[in-house]
């Protein structure tokens, strides 16, 4: 069988292989997306509080396998054990939010709006938080009535398969959830099926324009979460050792691989010297351990090419001028990516104008607010954005001019399942958790009466 009609998950530790997976056939495909649109007409009829009694026993699955669940994750994509069990737990939290949130309709004497579900929506997830992004974007749209086809990422298709299992053993009807097996093209192209009525995606910038433009020919709506290079900014009345713990504990966060972690760090001239002083001794004590060990903080990265792509971009960096104010020493032959810190970038460099996914700290030295927030808005990107400050009103005057979808102040940037999520300009559009998520891909419709 040719590679191509595989998916491979490998351990990115070990290098083992754990496993492979055909991709489904076109005729497979077909008695999917026929057993979505069967079950789209059952599933959209039910009550509400049906359906989250099932969203709720999902979340006692979710809670009885953790262990196993935790485990998959660590194995296929490299994840810290203590982070892939947090994962598990975040996905629990989602579940009973959205299976305790009450039904909103909007009611008066002669009209009624409500939120009618469409159809089949196809989600296209990634492969740095398996559970969690799949589970962001299917809950609240199971819970306002569609249901779901799932393309995931080829290296995590045990935690896939594993997440469809846990669906059927918490009482969903077969064809409310399924996760597809294919290759990207075979993905794209059923965005064109009549019975598919929204995308929702969470990946590269690159693609996400592909999905878009899909969408557009066949007017259908999308969601787009894509890439960061979020800016934290460190002014200089700020907590220099508090600073220095929130943004070890973002830009680490799962190795550096997550689209809004703290990427570009804007330090006001004035502390530049002594945040970095603080930044690499605190990096220094960081060791190489097993991602199965509870201590562990980094693991490798996912998949030798995503260490290829960052060393690339991290080497023309340092070509075009950066200096390298610290590396990490790691194990020579493996996918564990040094912790770095970078200074002295120059504005067109990779570090400056991409996205780097891994446990690299880019600095850059700001000489006034102003200058904090131009170089915080030059990037293409507009996801997150951190600032820490003593002096609240300023540091919300700084979020307000910040181009992000959100602003997190003196705090690490993250998401809540009853807050909004998503990003602006080549992150992406569209938002979702919060109650808001439930209107997503809806028909918003108005029925209207005689006031007679």
């Amino acid at each position: 069988m040719a590679l191509d009609e595989q998916f491979i998950s490998i351990n990115p530790y070990s290098q083992k292989l754990i496993s492979s997976f055909n991709n489904h056939s076109s005729g497979e495909l077909d008695r999917i997306i026929q057993n979505a649109q069967e079950q789209f007409h059952k599933w959209s009829q039910t009550d509400y509080t049906h359906r989250q009694s099932k969203i709720l026993e999902l979340a006692n699955t979710l809670e009885l396998t953790k262990q196993e669940l935790s485990q998959n994750i660590t194995n296929e994509m490299g994840k810290p054990i203590s982070q892939s069990i947090r994962e598990i737990e975040k996905c629990v939290q989602l579940c009973q939010y959205y299976g305790s949130l009450k039904e909103q309709i909007d009611h008066a004497s002669h009209h009624m709006v409500i939120n009618q579900p469409t159809g089949i929506l196809l989600g296209i997830s990634p492969w740095n938080f398996p559970l969690w992004q799949a589970l962001r974007f299917a809950i609240p749209s199971l819970l306002s009535g569609h249901v779901i086809i799932l393309k995931h990422s080829p290296n995590v298709q045990l935690c896939a398969i594993a997440l469809e299992r846990l669906f059927i053993e918490s009482g969903f009807p077969t064809g409310c959830y399924q996760n597809i097996i294919c290759q990207p093209q075979t993905a794209l192209n059923m965005i064109s099926n009549p019975w598919i009525t929204g995308v929702s995606f969470t990946g590269s910038t690159r693609t996400g324009k592909i999905i878009a433009k899909k969408c557009g020919e066949h007017l259908k709506p999308c969601i787009l979460e894509l890439g960061g290079s979020d800016p934290f900014i460190v002014l200089d009345d700020a907590d220099i050792p508090h600073a220095v713990e929130v943004a070890i504990q973002s830009r680490l966060n799962n190795t550096g691989q997550a689209c809004n972690s703290a990427k570009r760090f804007i330090i006001h001239e004035k502390i530049y010297d002594a945040f970095k002083k603080t930044l690499t001794k605190s990096l220094e004590a960081i060791e190489i351990m097993s991602p199965n060990d509870p201590a562990a903080l980094i693991g490798p990265l996912a998949r030798k090419d995503l260490f290829i792509t960052l060393d690339k971009q991290v080497q023309q960096t340092i070509k075009m001028g950066a200096q390298v104010a610290f590396k990490q020493k790691t194990p020579l032959k493996t996918q564990y990516f040094p912790i770095m810190v970078l200074e002295n970038i120059n504005d067109n460099s990779p570090a400056s104008t991409e996205e780097l996914f891994g446990p690299v700290f880019s600095l850059f030295k700001a000489q006034s607010v102003d200058d904090a927030i131009q170089i915080a808005n030059q990037s293409k990107y507009g996801l997150c954005g951190t600032i820490f400050s003593q002096d609240n009103i300023l540091a919300r005057d700084i979020a307000h001019r910040l181009q992000a979808g959100s602003c997190f102040i003196n705090r690490i940037a993250s998401s809540h399942v009853e807050l909004p999520f998503g990003g602006i300009k080549e992150s992406g559009y569209g938002r979702e958790l919060s109650p808001s998520a439930l209107q997503n891909f809806c028909n918003i419709k108005l029925i209207s009466t005689n006031r007679k």
